[in-house]
């Protein structure tokens, strides 16, 4: 073409970092869910099996106990190490799984309105509330379907 290299290679730049902002955001809550589930709930466990005592099973079950923010209180740490943990536990672990939970959301939100869009040759041309309204029902027929199998 006629134009210079660097009005291409600015292209190519801006394209590249739309490219990355886009992928960014579905990357991100992946990150989060598997070093919730591979790293930071393996670690607490194993530090509560180590100071408190307890099974494998045990700790785990208590960490997500923790940052599932249930509490059963069925078992609780004796160990003074072990309630500092719990601390910290519930510190980064409930703010952490509130972003995967608000993720999930999210994606499966983008998901209902892409399936609505190309099944409802109207849906772009709706009122934002009728577009609510639809994606709202699509998920009660989700959920519905799924609890009827």
């Amino acid at each position: 073409d006629d134009q210079p290299v660097g009005i291409h290679r600015t292209r190519t730049i801006t394209v590249l970092k739309e490219e990355y902002r886009y992928l960014g955001r579905y990357l991100r809550p992946a990150v989060a869910i598997l070093f919730l589930y591979f790293i930071f709930s393996p670690s607490f466990a194993l530090s509560f099996m180590h100071y408190e005592g307890w099974s494998a099973w045990e700790s785990y079950v208590f960490v997500f106990i923790i940052i599932s923010t249930i509490g059963y209180g069925d078992i609780t740490p004796k160990t003074p190490h072990g309630k500092v943990l719990v601390i910290i536990c519930g510190m980064i672990g409930i703010p952490l799984v509130l972003y995967c939970l608000a993720s999930a959301g999210d994606f499966f939100n983008k998901l209902i309105t892409i399936a609505l869009a190309s099944c409802v040759p109207s849906f772009d041309m709706m009122t934002p509330t009728r577009k609510r309204r639809a994606r709202l029902l699509a998920a009660s027929l989700i959920i519905a379907v799924h609890l009827t199998q």
